[in-house]
């Protein structure tokens, strides 16, 4: 169990490594999210690709749920960092005035989760490339729901 706490500690830190490089190469915080909802639609739908990241924390959430409580509380409270990062970084780009003054940061925080843990979820089903990548074009939409200026 030690050594899984530590894998999926390196796990979760790789991944938000991956988003800070990711949005350090854009200006505009949405434009960055969209991006990233993408490309990760993108590399879900390679078939050469390695796993995705959240597969491993989601997956032990909910296979360690009743058997190894301390795992799922690890993979929970990853879970819960990486909602606050896509928290911080949309209240970032609304200070900057990206999004409207009515959006609820938390709240799509929470749906960009969601929507990456069902794009993952989606990608084990093996669909066509191009229905991924439209659905990660989808969940970039999203986003475009709460500019500021569409």
């Amino acid at each position: 169990d030690g050594l899984f706490s530590e894998a999926l500690t390196r796990y979760a830190e790789q991944g938000g490594r991956e988003l800070a490089d990711h949005m350090s190469q854009y200006d505009c915080i949405v434009d960055g999210l969209q991006d990233y909802l993408r490309s990760m639609a993108a590399s879900c739908s390679d078939g050469n690709a390695r796993p995705s990241r959240a597969c491993m924390i989601v997956k032990t959430l909910l296979e360690a749920s009743n058997t190894h409580p301390a795992l799922a509380d690890q993979a929970n409270t990853i879970l819960a960092a990486i909602e606050r990062a896509f928290e911080q970084l949309l209240a970032q780009a609304k200070s900057r005035g990206e999004l409207v003054a009515a959006a609820d940061c938390g709240r799509l925080a929470r749906l960009l989760q969601a929507q990456i843990m069902g794009l993952r979820a989606m990608a084990e089903r093996h669909p066509e490339p191009q229905a991924l990548q439209d659905l990660g074009e989808d969940m970039a939409s999203l986003l475009d729901r709460y500019r500021s200026q569409h």
